[in-house]
């Protein structure tokens, strides 16, 4: 008796936090007219212009292994910007 109290308490406490989650999640299923509005407006958004000043260059670093150097940008992959070493940021 005392290990399926001990196995019922132990289940209540796992899903506890299930709870309190869940409204952050949002919401998961959309009808058909609802999705149409939220694709439309995530088209729009896209195909606005964006700012006319490009963000500065940020070279976050290299990572040199046996076969090859991996630079990252931006903190993305990319070939290292000239006149920066790592850790320094282009105005």
């Amino acid at each position: 008796m005392k290990r399926l109290a001990l196995a019922v308490c132990a289940v209540l406490l796992a899903l506890s936090p299930l709870g309190l989650a869940a409204d952050s999640w949002g919401r998961l299923f959309f009808n058909p007219h609802e999705r149409a509005q939220q694709l439309t407006t995530e088209r729009s958004a896209a195909a606005a212009p964006a700012d006319a000043t490009p963000a500065p260059l940020r070279y976050d670093g290299q990572l040199k292994g046996p076969r090859r150097q991996v630079h990252w940008v931006n903190g993305v992959e990319a070939t290292p910007p000239v006149g920066l070493r790592p850790g320094q940021q282009q105005p």
